[in-house]
C-alpha cells in the first residue's frame, strides 16, 4: 500500500515536471517572438528557464528511475550472468541511495540556511534562494527511497535483470518472452 502511494506521488510529480516542460517551451517561444519580431526582449525568461530545469530534473528523476528509463553503461553487464547483473545492480543502487541521502542532507541544510538568512537571487527578477533550492532536498529524498526500493528488489531477486539489447528483450526469433 505504501509503495503504491509512493508510485502515485512519483507519477503526479512527473506530470508536474511535464507541465514545467510545456511552460518552458512556451516562455522561450514567447521570448523569441518578443526579441526578434517586436525588439522587446523579456528580462525574466532565461532566469525562470534555469530554475525550471532544476525542478524538472528533481521532480521526474525518481519516476524515471522507477521505470528504469535512466541512462546506464552496460559494457560490464553484457558479460555477466543474470544473477551477477542483479547483484551489481543492487550494489550500485545502494551506493546511489547513499549518495542521494548525502545530497538530501546537504541540500536541506543549504535550503534551510538560505531561508533563515533571507537570501535572494539578484538577477532580472529577485527570487528567494530557498524557493529555487527547495526542490533539491525533495527530489533527492525521493531518489534515495527509489534507489533503496530498487536495491531491495534486485537483492531479493524481485526484479528481473535489465535486458541489454533488443534481441535479449524479445528473445530468440524476435518473439517476446
Amino acid at each position: 500500500m505504501l509503495e503504491r502511494l509512493f508510485e502515485r506521488v512519483l507519477g503526479a510529480l512527473a506530470c508536474v515536471a511535464a507541465g514545467i516542460v510545456v511552460y518552458t517551451v512556451l516562455t522561450v517561444d514567447y521570448e523569441v517572438v518578443m526579441r526578434y519580431f517586436f525588439q522587446r526582449p523579456t528580462t525574466w525568461v532565461i532566469d525562470f528557464t534555469e530554475y525550471a530545469l532544476l525542478y524538472m530534473v528533481f521532480l521526474a528523476g525518481a519516476w524515471v528511475l522507477r521505470g528504469e528509463g535512466h541512462v546506464n553503461i552496460n559494457i560490464l553487464l553484457v558479460v555477466l550472468s543474470p544473477k551477477a547483473r542483479r547483484l551489481l545492480n543492487a550494489v550500485t543502487s545502494v551506493i546511489a541511495a547513499v549518495a542521494c541521502c548525502v545530497l538530501f542532507g546537504f541540500s536541506l541544510w543549504v535550503t534551510w540556511d538560505a531561508f533563515v538568512r533571507g537570501e535572494v537571487l539578484w538577477k532580472s527578477t529577485i527570487v528567494p534562494k530557498w524557493s529555487v533550492y527547495v526542490i533539491m532536498p525533495i527530489g533527492s529524498l525521493l531518489l534515495t527511497v527509489q534507489f533503496s526500493i530498487r536495491a531491495w528488489r534486485y537483492a531479493t531477486a524481485r526484479a528481473a535483470p535489465l535486458p541489454l539489447s533488443s534481441r535479449e528483450a524479445t528473445g530468440p526469433g524476435g518473439r517476446a518472452g
